[in-house]
């Protein structure tokens, strides 16, 4: 028995391997949009430049960062910055700008500071790359908040509970 379990531990340990190797084409570079707009928000667009699977992540020293343009000098292999990128909303067009934003990654953004969501309006984005135009929509709808909303503690535990709400689901579709 020892023999035959000796038999098996060498096979599983020296068995053979075969090194697979994946070759993947590059890829061509394409422009990666991320854009949102929310009720009482400004608007933020973020473009960046894809990159190929095995591509090396750049590395960014925080420390070397002292202004806008440092950042934008460090950030340039990622983010596009020359773009020109605008909103059309209730037939009024708001030229978005190049902003510093600290709660999106990268921290640049195009923003403006005229234009804030609104619920139940529609907002065309145009983006204008090089000759690349790019164009999406987004509708802010009607909100719907809770009826009610309580707290009802979990029965023998003072500490512990449950959060419920009350919901009525409109009768008109959409």
């Amino acid at each position: 028995m020892k023999k035959l379990i000796i038999f098996f531990c060498s096979v599983i340990l020296f068995s053979c391997q075969e090194e697979v190797e994946i070759n993947i084409p590059p890829a061509p570079q394409q422009f990666v949009i991320e854009g949102y707009i929310e009720q009482g928000q400004k608007p933020i667009v973020i473009i960046t430049k894809s990159q190929d699977y095995f591509d090396p992540i750049p590395v960014i020293d925080l420390n070397s960062i002292t202004d806008s343009a440092s950042l934008i000098n460090v950030l340039s292999d990622i983010i596009v910055t020359d773009a020109q990128v605008e909103i059309i909303s209730n037939q009024q067009t708001y030229p978005l700008q190049l902003q510093f934003n600290s709660e999106t990654f990268p921290p640049i953004s195009y923003t403006s500071s005229s234009l804030i969501g609104e619920e139940n309006s529609s907002y065309q984005l145009n983006v204008y790359i090089g000759g690349d135009t790019i164009t999406s929509s987004a509708h802010i709808p009607n909100l719907n908040p809770p009826d009610s909303v309580w707290f009802e503690f979990e029965e023998n535990n003072d500490s512990l509970g449950y959060i419920k709400f009350r919901y009525s689901d409109p009768d008109t579709i959409g």
